[in-house]
């Protein structure tokens, strides 16, 4: 096994040979478990002298289509359908392509089971990355029960051939006892996302950053929103990637999110914002977006469900609020007080930058996709 960090070349001829790892997503760059949990290490990876390769099973047009966020014209809507129709085509292909890696590492790439079994027989080990309860249906979206009990059957079946089992969270790795789950929080990339100071400014914003499924979870927020922003009339309310309202409210922005809406989103946000009703999926997240608001050194108020309860510290880096008179509190509290945003959202950022950062996290994907 090679040391930490290591700087990329050709290995000298003393040197075992590179460790091959196949990365096999769902999605290309513009799915969030992709880009997150694949994508992002793959220098670090590589410094490290891994060889990697990546594919997906859908296109990019097709990926872009299934995140609902996205306003396609006519020419994107027929690319991403031909994208769709070439999703059987591209799975024939990949057990080919797969063929002699050391390591098959599958993030979201379900497919029928028959083909899940000639991709982990193409390569020497298989590891499955859960990001999310994937196994369950999404509050939020309508799918078939019968779709929903196929989907959960190939999770099971790629749990069956990995080697290695990672999970994004404790709560997830919980759901199947019966397997040795390694918990690996998904990174932030603490080099892209950095505070930014924002003395002097007269309005407040608070912020959320999602997907439209999950914009419904601010249900939670909408009526003590309502009455905060009577009595603060600097308060904004900055919604990214929640899709767009039939009607709109003067003290709320909406933006579609991409990689740079992200990062000025983060930039003009003094608070950062995570409300979730209490159900199995939710209970499952990997509580990505919290960390996300911290390494921007924000402080942050999210419900006390699943991992938020670990996350966040309360009264250290941020607030739990389990009803809406503690999320009127817990905000208001922070409106009023630009010194203690500025210090909880420090803490944060520290934790972040020692736990949860890409730099801290890549040496145990490493060190997991190098154990035999």
């Amino acid at each position: 096994m090679t040391s930490w960090p290591r700087s990329a070349g050709a290995p000298s001829p003393a040197e075992p040979r590179a460790l091959r790892v196949f990365f096999l997503c769902g999605g290309t760059r513009e799915f969030a478990p992709t880009r997150l949990r694949v994508l992002q290490y793959l220098p670090l990876l590589r410094a490290r002298g891994i060889e990697c390769e990546v594919s997906s099973i859908s296109g990019k047009w097709a990926t872009v289509w299934d995140q609902r966020d996205a306003v396609l014209d006519f020419a994107g809507r027929l690319r991403a359908y031909g994208d769709k129709l070439l999703r059987p085509l591209r799975r024939a292909r990949l057990p080919r392509r797969i063929r002699g890696a050391d390591v098959l590492f599958v993030q979201r790439a379900l497919g029928p089971i028959a083909w899940q079994r000639r991709c982990a027989a193409a390569a020497r080990r298989c590891v499955f990355d859960l990001d999310d309860g994937i196994h369950l249906a999404h509050p939020q979206l309508a799918v078939a029960p019968r779709r929903q009990r196929r989907r959960a059957a190939r999770v099971s079946s790629w749990l069956a051939l990995a080697d290695t089992v990672i999970a994004a969270s404790p709560y997830l790795a919980r759901q199947w006892p019966e397997h040795s789950i390694a918990v690996l929080p998904t990174p932030v990339d603490c080099e892209r996302v950095r505070p930014v100071a924002k003395a002097g400014r007269e309005s407040v914003v608070v912020g959320w950053i999602g997907s439209p499924p999950n914009a419904a979870e601010l249900e939670l927020v909408r009526e003590p929103w309502s009455r905060l922003a009577r009595r603060h009339p600097q308060l904004r309310l900055l919604l990214v990637g929640a899709g767009q309202p039939a009607a709109r409210e003067r003290s709320i922005e909406y933006r579609a999110w991409s990689e740079s809406v992200e990062l000025e989103a983060l930039a003009q946000i003094d608070i950062g914002i995570m409300p979730l009703t209490d159900r199995p999926w939710n209970r499952l997240k990997g509580g990505y977006k919290l960390l996300l608001y911290m390494a921007a050194g924000l402080p942050v108020v999210a419900s006390p469900v699943g991992i938020n309860r670990e996350l966040v510290r309360d009264g250290e880096n941020g607030f739990l609020a389990p009803d809406p008179a503690a999320w009127e509190a817990a905000l208001e509290r922070l409106i009023l007080d630009p010194a203690r945003r500025a210090g909880l959202g420090a803490r944060g950022r520290a934790a972040v930058e020692s736990d949860f950062s890409l730099v801290a996290l890549a040496p145990r994907l490493a060190r997991l996709l190098e154990t035999p």
